[in-house]
């Protein structure tokens, strides 16, 4: 996935001798541990360029940040080296040519520390998210059903939470503490039996997870049953 990033042209500048990309250490991480690397890099005067993953793990992929700042997203498999090196690119848009290339090299060994974002160790035990009993639902067609989702990890990060899928209507809105809201407004058409599936899944370690599932029944239960389906574990900024 290639990241563009238009920069606005200053006359008589030369870039012959600017490198794009600062040099990078390796970076330890274990094996299956996420990866979400910042890249330092700087622009080059009057060049309009396009940032792109080179030679890189099949499912690396780049992308950039809400504040702005370009990351490398990446979940190793567990039977990647223990080497592995990602290649970033950077070229001049309008004549193609190659301004940088730069390498990071990633360490994954169970001996590595497993790092937040800032590249900080953290806490060697992790453990599964704690989520806040659901219960079940009952309610006529028409009406709302609305409830707050919540977990913790005893480590501190807040987990991500998820939930299976979201029929008409409903939405899985974000809340400032960290916690999600399940809003459904429902109609004729819902009635029957569903079950959700909501998921917390720790955010330092995506195989660390805890699942409740619930009923919701909205009028006649034999009208209509409905089950939960698998999620996919993504990192989204």
């Amino acid at each position: 996935m290639a990241v563009v990033l238009i920069l606005p042209a200053t006359v008589g500048s030369a870039y012959a001798q600017e490198s794009v990309f600062f040099d990078t250490e390796p970076v330890p991480r274990r094996p299956g541990e996420p990866v979400k690397q910042p890249i330092a890099w700087q622009p080059v005067s009057g060049v309009r360029m396009q940032i792109a993953l080179g030679n890189a793990p099949r499912n690396a992929r780049l992308t950039v940040s809400d504040a702005g700042q370009l990351l490398v997203l990446w979940q190793p498999e567990l039977n990647q080296p223990v080497l592995t090196v990602v290649e970033l690119l950077a070229h001049d848009i309008d004549t193609g040519e190659l301004l940088d290339r730069e390498t990071i090299t990633f360490n994954l060994s169970d001996d590595s520390p497993s790092l937040d974002d800032d590249g900080n160790a953290l806490s060697s035990t992790l453990s599964q998210p704690v989520m806040t009993a659901l219960v079940n639902q009952m309610v006529s067609p028409g009406r709302v059903v609305s409830f707050r989702v919540d977990a913790s990890t005893a480590n501190g990060p807040k987990p991500e939470l998820q939930v299976d899928r979201l029929p008409r209507n409903a939405s899985f809105d974000a809340n400032a503490d960290g916690s999600r809201t399940f809003h459904w407004l429902t109609s004729d058409s819902d009635q029957g039996e569903h079950l959700f599936r909501f998921s917390a899944i720790h955010p330092d370690n995506l195989q660390l997870r805890t699942r409740q599932e619930i009923v919701i029944i909205v009028g006649d239960l034999s009208r209509k049953k409905t089950i939960p389906t698998e999620l996919s574990i993504t990192l989204d900024e």
